[in-house]
C-alpha cells in the first residue's frame, strides 16, 4: 500500500523528523484516509523510528475525517506515551 496514508509514508516521515532534528525519536502521522476504499476509509498510520528500532501503528476511525480527527489526535498521544515509555520501539 502506498500513497499518502500509507505505513511507508508514515515511516519516511519519522525518519525523516528525527534526521532533521537530531531527537531520540522521530514521529510520523498521516491524515485520516477519506478514500472512496471502504478498507482503507478512516485509516491512519503514525509510525515511531528510533535507534532500537520501528513501529507502526494502524488505526481505524469510521466517522467523516473531519469527525475523526479527534478520536486520530487521541489515538496519536496514547501511542506516543506507550512508545515514549517503552525501552525500544
Amino acid at each position: 500500500m502506498t500513497g499518502a496514508v500509507s505505513e511507508a509514508s508514515a515511516l519516511q516521515m519519522a525518519q525523516s523528523a528525527r534526521e532533521l532534528t537530531g531527537a531520540d525519536l522521530g514521529i510520523g502521522i498521516t491524515p485520516p484516509s477519506s478514500e472512496d476504499d471502504e478498507q482503507m476509509k478512516g485509516t491512519v498510520f503514525v509510525a515511531f523510528v528510533s535507534a532500537g528500532g520501528q513501529k507502526v501503528v494502524r488505526g481505524r476511525f469510521y466517522q467523516s475525517p473531519v469527525r475523526a480527527l479527534p478520536r486520530a489526535a487521541m489515538f496519536v498521544l496514547t501511542e506516543a506515551t506507550r512508545a515514549l515509555g517503552a525501552d525500544e520501539v
